[in-house]
């Protein structure tokens, strides 16, 4: 039986993971494909490693799809950020776009764009296609699964917290299956184990894939550019740097 070339190609004496990044995403990414090297010419032991690997790229792309379905021009403009910015360019910007932001809206307003284009915050709802994959949900179920995490995301703005992976404690998901589901509604619709799915389980699994979380007093931005910088906040130089 042939073995599996899926996500494979051969390049440079090594057999390195390929995805082809969508015709939509393209200009935000930068390129047609992904491509990250396995360090070994077996073709048995490239397809062992390759998983992490495809998953890690697929999320870049499920990042850069994030920017087109954004309505909020600010949070899209994070996310498009967040594809580059482990290179210095991109931080310099990030830092200066937070400071623009912080005169014309406020800290908070700067600080929730500067974490999310950063890494250290997640939006809520960022890794729900791959959790309901990986929970095998049908497909009523799944819409089930949306509708509750919707209505946390509500929550979560009426009580004026953060909609991120990172803000969301079980003490939080429990306040709010008490005051949003167990007396409101759709207590009775919706199986139970989904909600508690939903609003713990999801952030308890995503969490784990998120780029880092937040503890402590909230920490100002590195530093203040100088007046005279002229530097365009959403232009970042550089290559795209796929997470390893």
């Amino acid at each position: 039986m042939a073995i599996s070339r899926q996500y494979l190609e051969w390049h440079g004496q090594q057999w390195r993971v390929r995805v082809k990044v969508p015709a939509k995403v393209r200009d935000i990414i930068g390129r047609g494909k992904l491509t990250h090297p396995l360090h070994t010419a077996d073709l048995k032991e490239a397809n062992e490693r390759k998983w992490p690997v495809v998953a890690r790229l697929k999320a870049v792309i499920a990042s850069a799809e994030k920017v087109l379905v954004s309505n909020d021009p600010v949070e899209a403009e994070a996310l498009r950020l967040r594809l580059t910015n482990l290179d210095d360019d991109a931080q310099e910007a990030i830092t200066f776009r937070a400071y623009q932001l912080e005169r014309e809206h406020g800290e908070d307003r700067a600080r929730a764009f500067y974490d999310l284009a950063s890494g250290k915050t997640t939006p809520l709802d960022h890794h729900v296609d791959s959790f309901l994959k990986h929970q095998g949900y049908r497909l009523k179920s799944e819409g089930d699964f949306k509708r509750v995490l919707g209505w946390l995301v509500d929550w979560l703005r009426d009580s004026r917290l953060p909609v991120t992976l990172e803000a969301v404690r079980r003490v939080d998901a429990g306040k709010f299956i008490s005051e949003s589901l167990v007396v409101g509604r759709g207590s009775r619709r919706l199986s139970p184990i989904l909600v508690s799915s939903a609003s713990t389980g999801y952030g308890s699994l995503a969490r784990g894939t998120s780029s880092g979380t937040i503890h402590g007093p909230a920490r100002r931005f590195p530093h203040r550019p100088d007046s005279g910088e002229r530097r365009s906040p959403t232009k970042a130089s550089g290559p795209l740097r796929t997470p390893r």
